[in-house]
């Protein structure tokens, strides 16, 4: 304070902290001495503290030497446009020379333009004819008016007038403002503008330091875009350091992961990945500090809730201006639907195969199956002891039971072949149905209870709708494996709920097993949603409910945990009212 007191000051430049003392408090206090000598408070913190009122401009650390020197200039540059003051001594403005803040005024980058009261130009550094594009000599003497588009005119001028009476203004230096200025082709650009006055003899002067900030403003609406493109896109795209923390993370990662960005960002990527795989992000990682973009390949990834997402990833480098790698950039894409669905066409070629396979076992066999049955039928006439005679009518009744599965098997793939729609009795085809997978049930220790109300005739595609029925029949075996003693399946006569005056037949298929938990029960229907794991897939009940659909019906499903699970097809009895292909 005493050095700044007994000697000639032009400018200040102090840490906003210092130890036992506070920039914001040594500003006011110097401010107090000499109001006219500018003041700079550095800061590590982007945003400035409180006090910084006192200060004529602030800075923080991270901007670089750069903007100092720019903030220094532009304020060196606006004191020389000030007539002598006086508060200023002779020993100061010796010092001060205006030689040398003429220099000084000449080489700053921003554009210095001194106005008097009646906004006529009276000072126009080398900075303003290079923005502007406009000499000197022509400006000198014009109003500012010529640099204002004319729509901002009027305003200019009510603020430089409020601004003269106040002292207030809302561009000062350590708070700039954006306005629109115009060079002299008649072209407007984006300016950053600040404003400051002095008056001596009657005489009030405005100064305005101004930036062109073309392509600051340019560089902010490509980032915008780009960003919006991130935020839009249908892939997940993912900052992170070059030691594998996330920066950023866009709204298609939040729904692909199930992560919000602020329960993610800052944490390791590696949270996606399961334990068997962290050798992956090292390994990636160090492809990235060499500078390697990883191309697009197939990965696995782990959801928040435990789901394995099937990805496709492909990994770049990110560097900064210098062209120095500061991180790395995931884009990556959800193929596990895909994945599921090639899955279910290899599964569907199997099963097409083996369909033609078991149609031609079936159709081979009853050539010595009936062979076999003759046997029998001789075996029974002749002299057997009652042993032997039990022995042949048990191996009758299971030789019986092979020609109705080789029947009901041919019978599906003609099914399978045919796309005819013709009238059918629910009734049989569950009841074939049984005969295929009944003793499956059994096997379990549950009972099977049929109660046929109706012989549920409908108009349909057999082969379709033993599919919808094959489904949910083997659908409730596989949940009585776990628990429950009993399937029903109820057959009878119904309107339908949504529109009575539809009549038609209703086929209840129930059982007493562990029920469907409810926050999973309304993906049922969707395709690939499988509880099954990789012995699913996902697409059965999708496909019954558009083959019931189809038929002009709806399939609907009510479950309770721990009691059991019911599904209920209805389908229209009047060929009118279905939509058979």
């Amino acid at each position: 304070m005493e050095v700044f007191q007994s000697n000639p000051v032009d400018l200040v430049v102090t840490d906003h902290l210092m130890g036992r003392a506070v920039g914001t408090e040594m500003a006011a206090a110097l401010k107090r001495l000499r109001t006219h000598v500018p003041i700079i408070i550095l800061s590590g913190s982007s945003s400035p503290p409180e006090g910084t009122e006192n200060a004529d401009a602030y800075v923080c650390k991270s901007e670089g030497p750069d903007a100092l020197l720019n903030r220094v200039s532009a304020l060196l540059a606006s004191a020389a446009s000030r007539p002598e003051e006086t508060e200023i001594h002779t020993d100061q403005l010796t010092a001060l020379s205006r030689e040398r803040l003429a220099s000084i005024l000449e080489s700053v980058m921003e554009a210095v333009i001194t106005v008097d009261s009646s906004q006529r130009i009276v000072l126009f550094n080398k900075a303003a004819e290079a923005i502007f594009r406009c000499p000197s000599e022509q400006a000198l003497g014009k109003s500012l008016d010529a640099f204002i588009p004319e729509r901002f005119r009027a305003i200019h001028r009510e603020h430089i007038q409020e601004f003269g009476h106040t002292g207030v203004t809302r561009r000062s230096i350590s708070s700039p403002g954006v306005l629109v200025g115009l060079r002299s082709s008649g072209e407007e650009f984006p300016v950053e503008a600040t404003i400051s006055q002095v008056g001596g003899d009657g005489e009030k002067f405005f100064t305005v330091v101004l930036r062109d900030i073309t392509e600051r403003r340019d560089a902010e609406e490509k980032q915008a875009q780009l960003a919006a493109i991130v935020e839009s896109s249908n892939d997940a795209i993912i900052s992170k350091t070059i030691d594998g923390t996330v920066l950023t993370w866009n709204k298609a990662a939040e729904r692909m992961y199930g992560y919000r960005a602020e329960e993610i960002v800052g944490k390791p990527a590696s949270i996606l990945l399961s334990p068997e795989r962290m050798e992956e992000e090292g390994r990636i990682l160090s492809q990235i500090r060499r500078g390697e973009a990883v191309p697009l390949h197939d990965s696995v990834r782990v959801a928040k809730d435990g789901r394995v997402l099937s990805v496709g990833v492909t990994i770049s480098p990110i560097r900064d201006a210098k062209g120095t790698i500061i991180g790395a950039s995931t884009i990556a894409r959800d193929l596990t639907q895909v994945k599921m669905a090639e899955q279910a066409l290899r599964n569907a070629e199997k099963l097409a195969v083996a369909g033609r396979m078991a149609a031609t076992v079936a159709h081979e066999i009853n050539g010595p199956l009936e062979a076999v049955a003759n046997i029998h039928f001789l075996l029974e006439r002749a002299e057997l002891n009652h042993t032997a005679r039990e022995f042949v009518h048990a191996a009758q009744e299971e030789v019986k039971r092979i020609g109705q599965i080789t029947k009901l098997t041919l019978g599906f793939h003609r099914e399978g072949e045919s796309g005819t729609a013709a009238e059918v009795r629910a009734s049989d085809l569950i009841d074939g149905i049984l005969t295929l997978y009944g003793h499956r049930v059994e096997s379990l220790g549950a009972a099977i209870e049929k109660r046929y109300d109706s012989a549920g005739a409908v108009t349909a595609n057999a082969g379709e709708l033993r599919q919808v029925l094959s489904n949910l029949i083997v659908n409730a075996s596989e949940a009585l494996a776990h628990k429950g003693d009993k399937l029903l399946i109820h057959v009878y006569d119904s309107p339908d709920w949504r529109n009575t005056r539809r009549r038609g037949v209703r086929i209840v298929i129930a059982d007493n097993g562990s029920g469907i938990p409810r926050e999973i029960r309304h993906k049922l229907f969707e395709p690939f949603f499988t509880t099954k794991g990789e012995h699913g897939t996902g697409l059965g009940l999708w496909v019954s409910q558009s083959l019931a659909e189809k038929h002009g019906g709806r399939l609907r499903v009510r479950s309770i945990p721990g009691i059991g699970t019911a599904f209920s097809i209805f389908l229209p009895s009047n060929a009118a009212n279905a939509k058979v292909a």
